[in-house]
C-alpha cells in the first residue's frame, strides 16, 4: 500500500471517530440524572475512543510531514535544475554578448585613433600658428628694440655734444669773469691801498683817544678795586667764623668707631682702581644714616639712606695697599632697628650687591682685594 494510500485510510478512521464524537450526546450539567454504573461505562469508552483519535491524529500529522520533506526534496531538486539551465543560458546571452561588445568596442577603439590622430594633427596646425604668430611677434620686438637703442645712442650722442657745448660755454664764461675780477680787483687794490691810509690814520686816532679813556678809568677802576678787596677779605672772614660755627654744632662722623665691634660680611676681588658705590635702605625708608670708612678714614660721612640710589665714585690708589677696608658705621637705629641697607658695588661692568645690618656696638666690614695684573 503506498504513501498516498495510508494517508486516505488514516484520514476516513479519524472522520468516522469524529463522527462517533459528535453523535455522542453530552450530559447536560443542569439535568439532576445519577451516575450509574452503566453511565460510567459509557464515559470509560468514550475516553478510549478519544486516545485512539489522538494516536490516529498524530500519525496522520508525522506522514503529512513525511510527505511534505519529500515533495520539498523534489522541489529543491526541481529548483536546482532550473537554475542550472538558466546558468547555461545566461552564460551563452553573456557570451553573445561579449562578442558583440568586442566587435563595438573595436570599431569604438578605431573610432578613437581616428579622432585622437585628427585631433592632434589640429593640434600640431594650432601649434604651428601660434609658434609663426610668435616668431613674428619676436621679430617684430627685435625691431622695436633696435630702433630704441638706435634711437637712445642718437640721444647720448647729442647729450654729449650738448653737454660738450654747455662745458664750452662755461669756459668761456668762467674766463670771461676771471678777466672782469682781475680787473675789479686791481681796482680794489688802489681803492683798498687809500682806504687802508685813511683806515690807518683813524685808528691811530683812536687808539690815542681809548688810552686817554683807559688811563681816566684805571684811575678810577684802582680806587674801586681797593675797596672790593677790602669787602671781599670781611666777607670771608665772616664765611670763615660761620663755618667754624656750623661744624662745632654738627656730630663727627664715626665718632665711637674705636668702640665698636667690626663684622667683616663680605669680600670682594677687583681689578679697577675706581668703583661707584651706591646705598639704598633695605626695606622700609626709616630714616637709617651711616658712614663709609675706607682704611679706617671717613670717605662719605652721614649718608640718609632712601629708596633711590645714593651713589658715589671712589678711586683706589697704589698707596692704599692691595687689602682694603670698607666699613658701614651706623650712625643711627632709625625708626626700626637695627639699622640695615644696601651697598652695590659695580667694578668694569660687575655688580656686586652687599646687603649690611649695624646697630650701635657694632659696624658692618667688606674686604676688597686687588686682583694681581698677570
Amino acid at each position: 500500500m503506498g504513501l498516498s494510500d495510508n494517508l486516505s485510510f488514516l484520514s476516513a478512521d479519524v472522520a468516522s471517530n469524529n463522527i462517533a464524537k459528535n453523535n455522542t450526546a453530552a450530559p447536560d450539567k443542569n439535568s439532576n440524572s445519577v451516575s450509574t454504573p452503566a453511565v460510567n461505562q459509557e464515559i470509560n469508552k468514550q475516553q478510549e475512543g478519544k486516545t485512539k483519535e489522538e494516536t490516529a491524529n498524530e500519525e496522520v500529522a508525522k506522514a503529512q510531514q513525511m510527505q511534505k520533506a519529500q515533495d520539498d526534496s523534489i522541489k529543491a531538486e526541481q529548483v536546482k535544475t532550473e537554475k542550472a539551465q538558466d546558468d547555461v543560458a545566461k552564460l551563452e546571452q553573456i557570451k553573445v554578448q561579449k562578442a558583440k561588445d568586442d566587435s563595438i568596442k573595436a570599431e569604438q577603439v578605431k573610432a578613437q585613433k581616428a579622432k585622437d590622430e585628427l585631433a592632434r594633427l589640429e593640434q600640431i596646425k594650432a601649434q604651428k600658428a601660434k609658434d609663426d604668430s610668435i616668431k613674428a611677434e619676436q621679430i617684430k620686438a627685435q625691431k622695436a628694440k633696435e630702433e630704441f637703442a638706435r634711437l637712445e645712442q642718437i640721444k647720448v650722442q647729442k647729450a654729449k655734444d650738448d653737454s660738450i657745448k654747455a662745458e664750452q660755454i662755461k669756459v668761456q664764461k668762467a674766463k670771461d669773469e676771471l678777466a672782469r675780477l682781475e680787473q675789479i680787483k686791481v681796482q680794489k687794490a688802489k681803492v683798498d691801498s687809500i682806504n687802508a691810509q685813511q683806515v690807518k690814520a683813524q685808528k691811530a686816532k683812536d687808539e690815542l683817544a681809548r688810552l686817554e679813556q683807559i688811563k681816566v678809568k684805571k684811575a678810577k677802576d684802582d680806587s674801586i678795586k681797593v675797596e672790593q678787596i677790602k669787602t671781599e677779605k670781611a666777607k670771608e672772614q665772616i664765611a670763615k667764623a660761620e663755618q667754624m660755627k656750623a661744624q662745632s654744632l654738627v656730630p663727627k662722623a664715626a665718632a665711637d668707631i674705636e668702640k665698636r665691634k667690626i663684622e667683616t660680611i663680605r669680600t670682594v676681588e677687583i681689578s679697577q682702581d675706581s668703583l661707584v658705590f651706591s646705598l639704598y635702605d633695605n626695606g622700609t625708608v626709616d630714616g637709617d644714616t651711616v658712614s663709609v670708612l675706607m682704611n679706617g678714614k671717613v670717605i662719605w660721612p652721614r649718608v640718609g639712606l632712601l629708596e633711590r640710589a645714593i651713589n658715589k665714585t671712589i678711586y683706589l690708589t697704589p698707596e692704599m695697599g692691595d687689602t682694603i677696608s670698607i666699613v658701614l658705621y651706623a650712625e643711627n637705629l632709625g625708626s626700626i632697628p637695627p639699622n640695615t641697607g644696601l651697598l652695590v658695588i659695580r667694578e668694569a661692568g660687575r655688580i656686586y650687591e652687599i646687603r649690611f645690618s649695624g646697630d650701635l656696638n657694632k659696624n658692618s666690614g667688606i674686604i676688597l682685594i686687588r686682583k694681581k695684573k698677570e
